[in-house]
């Protein structure tokens, strides 16, 4: 497991996280290889397109060298990007690995933001890390295409971009390929996974398709070895039909092959005392198990109610227990497709807001009834899933009614849009300086095995010099109160001051819409196991 990959059944197939290789040479028999792009031996190839504030040139050693300047306001994601318009072939979905032949100036320093843009318009998206470049020396950094969940059988672009250049960044670039899994290796991968399948509590009819699909492949292996290209080209083609099932049908069996403790609520009593992550002693303050029956402990929780940001097609409603309710020890926060009026005495947002109730979801808070200005909260959840679906764990400071929106400043805990499954995003927004705009915003992501079929810990830890984000204990965001007065041009430290929980699910809206709503993912449930919450024994150094 690499810094920025949660694993949590471990089933995927694919080669996982992002490292570095020395240069590649052609790959075996048994594997694919698509190149996208060879600037050893064209500088300049026609797939090529560069951002306005980028510069190319012929590398001294037969590659092209990119030069990218510090960031500057008018370009806001410089890189470069690589048409398929005249490839062989634009189907990437069998592909899991894109590989970058490289020499990064910047070396274990250097980063990198990977987008694949499909025919529909849909994006998705991941990242060389700092540390998997190794060296400034030339190598081949892997990059895990199987983290990006849009439907990858006709991609027509792929950005290579630098979302945060706070330095000039060049590096030389050679090769941009896709390399295909071994086909022994995803035979036995598949195998495995439908002899589990088989042999599982699962419906009567996935056993059976299962069972039927590993005999095909027991009979057809020989095609690999005995039957030349011809019949490696065929036996391609039965491993990718049976991946694109086992993909199809993951919801229908996931959760039946996870450990129990992955999928079920955990009925430990929560520690008394515990360390951080730094190693201070901390103690618990506040929680709630949700072990009751019903609506929540109001003294601990309040709601949000009616539409109420970022255009989400959501109507929040208050003591509902269809969409917010206590049951089998955890909290319910359920979104559901529904048409009603507007409660009486409701106002129109306006412009762009519904004039009906189209779909109702649960947000409930600790605004003036608990708050903090320091030490560590944690939720443990199974999340929503579907397109146009957008939970979150989020807070915002006290001072929200007096200094406003984004002076009070916002953590976003956890964040998740419902057409990327499998990536958590954690944010912080703190307002610029000398007025509350613009909005400065600094945040990372990491991937997680299916948030929406197993629970997960997300948490956050902060105090006056900073904070740290996690995703089961582990690290993958780290901003200090000292970045941000920098970035602010000077803006205090908003998070010394209380802070209130917030835990919603919002439908639609523009990020958890950006790739519209599919109303066959509802009634959507939003499961929240307990929220933790820990402050510091005594004022440490």
């Amino acid at each position: 497991m690499n810094r920025f990959r949660i694993m949590a059944c471990g089933m995927l197939l694919a080669a996982a996280g992002c490292s570095a290789l020395p240069p590649a040479e052609d790959s075996a028999a048994n594997s694919d290889r698509l190149v996208v792009a060879d600037f050893t031996r064209e500088a300049a190839p026609a797939n090529l397109k560069v951002k306005p504030s980028v510069t190319v040139a012929a590398a001294p050693d037969n590659g092209l060298l990119v030069s990218i300047p510090a960031l500057t306001p008018e370009e806001r994601w410089p890189g470069i990007i690589l048409s398929t318009a005249r490839l062989p072939q634009r189907d990437f979905s069998h592909f899991p690995t894109l590989l970058l032949d490289i020499a990064p100036e910047q070396g274990d320093n250097f980063s990198m933001e990977i987008a694949l843009y499909n025919s529909a318009g849909e994006a998705g998206y991941a990242k060389i890390q700092p540390g998997d470049a190794q060296t400034a020396e030339r190598q081949v950094v892997v990059v895990n295409l199987d983290e990006i969940a849009i439907d990858k059988h006709d991609i027509r672009e792929i950005h290579l971009f630098h979302s945060q250049v706070p330095e000039p960044i060049r590096y030389e670039l050679y090769q941009v390929f896709l390399q295909g899994k071994d086909l022994g290796e995803q035979l036995a991968g598949q195998m495995t996974l439908l002899e589990q399948i088989a042999a599982t509590a699962v419906a009567p009819d996935l056993r059976k398709t299962a069972a039927n699909k590993l005999q095909e492949l027991k009979g057809s292996r020989e095609l690999l070895f005995t039957a030349g290209e011809t019949g490696r080209a065929a036996f391609r083609t039965l491993l990718n039909d049976t991946g694109d099932w086992l993909k199809a049908n993951e919801t229908a069996y996931y959760a039946a092959l996870c450990p129990p403790e992955l999928v079920t609520v955990d009925h430990t009593p929560a520690p008394r005392h515990r360390q951080d992550s730094r190693g201070r002693e901390m103690q618990l303050v506040w929680q709630d198990e949700f072990d009751g029956s019903g609506l929540p402990d109001p003294s601990k929780w309040n709601y949000e109610v009616g539409f109420v940001r970022n255009g989400e097609r959501q109507f929040y409603t208050e003591a509902r227990e269809k969409n917010v309710r206590q049951e089998n020890g955890y909290l319910l926060i359920q979104s559901h497709k529904e048409s009603l009026p507007l409660p009486e005495g409701q106002p129109l947002r306006g412009e762009g807001w519904p004039a009906t109730i189209e779909y109702t979801s649960g947000s409930i808070t600790t605004h003036r009834l608990a708050s903090w200005s320091a030490g560590r909260i944690e939720v443990r959840a199974m999340l929503p899933g579907g397109r146009g679906i957008w939970p979150a764990i989020w807070l915002l400071g006290e001072n929200i009614d007096t200094a406003g929106y984004p002076a009070c400043g916002e953590i976003d805990i956890m964040e998740y849009v419902g057409y990327e499954p499998e990536r958590i995003y954690g944010t912080v927004h703190i307002a610029g300086s000398p007025n509350p705009y613009p909005l400065t915003s600094r945040g990372d992501s990491i991937f997680v095995e299916r948030p929406d079929l197993t629970y997960h810990v997300y948490a956050v830890e902060w105090d006056r010099d900073g904070l740290r984000l996690f995703v089961d204990d582990q690290q993958y965001f780290e901003y200090s109160s000292e970045q941000a007065l920098q970035l602010t041009n000077g803006t205090p430290w908003p998070f010394n001051l209380p802070q209130y929980l917030i835990l919603n699910t919002a439908v639609g809206g523009s990020w958890g819409g950006a790739q519209g709503i599919d109303d066959s993912i509802f009634p959507a449930d939003y499961k929240i196991d307990y929220v933790r919450v820990y402050e510091p024994v005594a004022a440490q150094p």
